[in-house]
């Protein structure tokens, strides 16, 4: 698999949304921490493998920060993730992407009996991340709030 790093897929969203990210030379990782979609170890250690939670966190963060897309009010549906509270921090970012159909579930099967879950801490391939961007794209239908010059 073709792991991708945080720095990656933050290009990647840069690429993909170029009218609600500055235009400037800024580094894009400084200009995310503080405008408050990433945190402070993604600008760090921003070569680090981006896993799905992370994804998820980024990805959650990004539309409402810089889309202006407000969540989803009820996210009861996101249960049926056998792992969905393994992070309790991190519910609210897995389930929201996780409801758009930006990232999906997978089956796993133990002991005969098969659980949806969101895999959390498995790492995200370039192709996936850029599936997952390309998903959220397609849901924000091109329509995106103007950027303060």
């Amino acid at each position: 698999m073709n792991e991708i790093s945080i720095a990656r897929f933050v290009q990647l969203l840069k690429i993909t949304f170029p009218p609600v990210l500055p235009s400037t030379n800024e580094d894009l990782l400084h200009y995310g921490h503080i405008k408050g979609w990433l945190e402070d170890q993604d600008e760090r250690f921003c070569n680090n493998i981006l896993t799905r939670q992370s994804a998820a966190r980024i990805l959650h963060l990004f539309m409402k920060v810089e889309l202006a897309l407000p969540d989803l009010k009820d996210i009861s549906a996101a249960n049926i993730l056998a792992d969905l509270y393994t992070c309790h921090t991190c519910v609210n970012h897995i389930a929201q992407i996780f409801l758009r159909g930006i990232m999906k579930a997978e089956i796993l099967e133990r002991d005969g009996k098969e659980y949806t879950i969101f895999n959390q801490l498995a790492s995200l391939s370039e192709e996936g991340a850029a599936i997952t961007i390309k998903q959220l794209e397609k849901i924000t239908k091109g329509k995106f709030p103007a950027i303060p010059q």
